[in-house]
């Protein structure tokens, strides 16, 4: 349905805004490159959840396959119990590289994996996540769309933004968050913040005149003097493995939490350097599928933990 690409499109711009107001770095970043003539081509964001029977990967997955996306992969990252998938548009294979949106990773906890004293306070919030209500929402009013009312589609656009960045269970308390972190710090964070796009990232090897990873990296640690996150390297990944992955260390910021505030790692920006498989090597790639379009999990471990402390006291 064509109107669903113009639903993706909108929704995808909507989250973009909402996550320059929080990463001054995405803001910089993009102004710089288009004082140079080239436009940011969005490879992929990530928005992590907490699960339970209304939130997590299942319902994610689920408002995405409304709006025309269909999964392309899953991985997981045990040392963080934390599982993720990826998807895509669900005509991304015909599209060019350049003209398809980005790929959305979803991702949330196996709290069965952790600590009987870290789920329970878990438990503590999502139990009071209660609205079960937007799929129906969404499919009432893509039945509206399709009946001819164009008002339902900003209704839709509004309904699905929203959703993806707030935090439906209550504020936690310090010592919750401090309990939390020190079993899982990726789990802390997402308690603290909140679903919302925790990172988008740049598809570096669709920019003009930039020929490698190693190049654009160093645009954005010399000449914008951000930091890179430098854990298990700066790049992450290799041309035989078909990607290659770098991102900055989120900035601090100021969080409130219940009767207290933290100072917390924020957003980050990531860039990608996708390689041409190997039957588009010997042609000019162009379309989407030309290029390596997964994920491995051992580069995402490492670039997740642009969020961590450790990794922000470390560039200070």
């Amino acid at each position: 349905m064509a109107f669903l690409k113009e639903i993706r499109t909108q929704i995808t711009n909507n989250l973009w805004r909402l996550y320059k107001t929080y990463t001054p770095d995405a803001y910089l970043i993009e102004k710089s490159l288009e004082k140079q003539g080239k436009t940011i081509i969005l490879d992929h964001f990530a928005i992590i959840d907490l699960p339970s029977i209304h939130s997590g990967i299942s319902m994610l997955s689920t408002i995405f396959s409304h709006i025309g996306y269909r999964l392309e992969g899953q991985g997981y990252l045990p040392e963080k119990q934390n599982d993720f998938i990826w998807m895509a548009e669900v005509d991304a294979l015909e599209l060019e590289a350049t003209q398809a949106l980005p790929q959305v990773v979803l991702a949330d906890f196996r709290l069965d994996e952790l600590p009987p004293k870290i789920k329970k306070i878990i438990k503590i919030y999502t139990q009071q996540i209660n609205d079960d209500s937007i799929l129906t929402k969404i499919k009432a009013l893509i039945k509206k769309i399709n009946a001819g009312d164009t008002s339902a589609s900003n209704s839709l656009i509004n309904l699905i933004t929203n959703h993806l960045t707030k935090r439906d269970w209550p504020t936690p308390s310090l010592e919750h968050f401090r309990e939390v972190s020190e079993v899982n710090e990726l789990l802390a964070w997402t308690l603290a913040f909140g679903r919302c796009p925790n990172h988008f990232t740049i598809a570096a090897h669709l920019l003009p005149k930039i020929n490698s990873l190693t190049e654009f990296n160093k645009f954005i640690s010399a000449e914008l003097n951000l930091p890179l996150n430098q854990t298990g390297g700066e790049i992450k990944g290799t041309a035989k493995m078909g990607i290659e992955q770098s991102s900055t260390i989120g900035a601090q910021i100021k969080l409130n939490l219940h009767h207290q505030s933290i100072d917390i790692t924020g957003p980050f920006m990531e860039f990608v350097w996708r390689h041409p498989i190997e039957y588009s090597k010997n042609t000019t790639p162009s379309k989407w599928k030309d290029y390596f379009t997964g994920f491995i999990a051992g580069n995402a471990n490492k670039v997740i933990e642009s969020l961590y402390k450790e990794n922000t006291n470390q560039s200070s």
